[in-house]
Parts: C-alpha cells; structure tokens; sequence
C-alpha cells in the first residue's frame, strides 16, 4: 500500500508540474493571412533592393501611345 500511494504522488506531482509547464507558455500561432502578408513583405523588400527606380522617370512619347481601334458600325437594314 504504501508503494501505490508513493507512485501516485509521484503521478500528480508529475501532472502537475507538467501542466504548469504548458499554461506557462502558450502558443501563440499567427493566422494564415497574416503569414501570408509577412512572407509578401519579405518577398517585395528582397526583390527591391536590387531594382533600380530611376528607370522609372523616363517621359514616355505620347506619338507611340495606343489609344485603340474604333469601327463604324454600318445600321442594320
């Protein structure tokens, strides 16, 4: 009797601690969209570091603009 009771001390005192292990560090998991957006931010920064934006401020010719293709429709007879 007395080695069962030692062996069930041992058992709580082991659950015990083993649960105030756990509640002392919760985990704290992101949602997917918020993962989503980090991994995105990381992407653009990376890839912008080695991107050149003064190319950006060339004016460009209005002459070469497309503006489209427009038809005269014939009325129906």
């Amino acid at each position: 009797m007395p080695a069962l009771k030692k062996q069930l001390i041992q058992s709580l005192t082991l659950i015990f601690f083993s649960t105030l292990l756990l509640a002392s560090h919760p985990a704290m998991a992101e949602t997917d969209l918020a993962d989503q957006k980090k991994l995105l931010n990381a992407r653009v920064m990376s890839r912008q570091q080695n991107m050149d934006h003064a190319a950006h401020l060339t004016p460009v010719d209005k002459n070469l603009e497309f503006h489209g293709v427009f038809l005269r429709l014939s009325p129906l007879r």
